[in-house]
């Protein structure tokens, strides 16, 4: 028997939630944009809304939502309150050629089978540049409960998500590369960092040992941004940590500057600049080994004043 009574779901209208589609909903989508990127599974960004598509500026028709991926292709978003219909499906194809979109995203309610046929003949018969969409969307409720909305994918690209996968797979490698870039380049700098320990060539994080101690100073490097924390050994953990008094905990924090979570990565700082290229890298190395012996220096210092 369930713990509790359940309820039941229950669909409620459009206009229940939103008033107006231009004025309501689609600005409201434009801030939850994550939810469509959730959707079709890749990262939407730079959302704008009732975009001009015609360069001449004859055509007074506007894109209901235009925004890019992190490859800065073009997405193209059209949304409707009621059933699928060609004065819709006209537009998309209007609008494509306008913006030179790459996705093409259509919303609504519930698509006529004729509509759901044509964005599967073009995504079988168009370049694998175009990626077309169908999404249904629905709000719905338990009881009293808030609304929530619903996106359902019900046409996508062939094989999409084979290609999901291999994409992802793509900038796994890359991220790992850079990683391994980023590390060299550290070694070069302050050659004492050949000895840091670390997972493998590829991986974020390298620890530098605390003299005298059972502690470590681990340093991290992803794609936007770097930082460190200290920790114990692989062994024991953050158990070590338990031998430092609140006002040791307290003065430590202060020295370094850091934030004090004892609990989760104790000591926990950020490069506080912009690693979008390695052209930034110099500069968060820097700071990095500056932190990293400042670390050392006084850890160690508390350390040995342990009972």
């Amino acid at each position: 028997m369930p713990k509790e009574e359940l309820g039941t779901l229950t669909t409620v209208s459009l206009t229940d939630a939103w008033e107006n589609e231009p004025r309501d909903f689609t600005p409201w989508l434009k801030d939850n944009i994550d939810k469509i990127s959730q959707a079709i599974g890749i990262q939407i960004i730079n959302p704008e809304i009732e975009v001009k598509t015609d360069p001449s500026g004859i055509d007074r028709y506007s894109a209901d939502i235009v925004a890019t991926t992190r490859d800065e292709e073009i997405i193209l978003i059209e949304n409707q309150f009621g059933t699928s219909d060609h004065n819709h499906l006209g537009q998309i194809l209007t609008y494509l050629s306008g913006i030179k979109a790459n996705y093409v995203v259509w919303i609504a309610p519930n698509f006529r089978d004729s509509h759901l046929s044509a964005i599967k003949w073009l995504n079988t018969n168009t370049s694998e540049q175009f990626k077309f969409f169908a999404i249904e969307i629905s709000v719905v409720k338990i009881g009293d409960s808030r609304m929530a909305p619903l996106f359902d994918v019900i046409e996508r690209p062939n094989n999409w998500e084979k290609r999901l996968a291999g994409k992802q797979h793509d900038i796994v490698e890359g991220q790992r590369t850079e990683r391994q870039q980023f590390w060299d380049m550290y070694v070069q700098l302050f050659p004492v960092a050949e000895n840091d320990l670390g997972g493998g060539g590829h991986g974020a994080t390298r620890w530098r040992e605390v003299p005298g101690t059972d502690l470590f100073v681990a340093r991290w490097f992803w794609i936007d941004g770097a930082g460190l924390f200290v920790r114990g050994g692989r062994t024991f953990g953050s158990d070590p940590f338990y031998e430092f008094s609140d006002e040791q905990q307290e003065l430590l924090a202060s020295l370094l500057v850091a934030h004090n979570d004892f609990e989760q990565r104790p000591l926990y700082k950020e490069f506080d600049r912009s690693i979008d290229s390695a052209k930034d890298w110099p500069a968060a190395i820097n700071w990095l080994e500056d932190q990293t012996q400042a670390y050392c220096r006084e850890l160690s210092k508390v350390w040995k004043r342990i009972p």
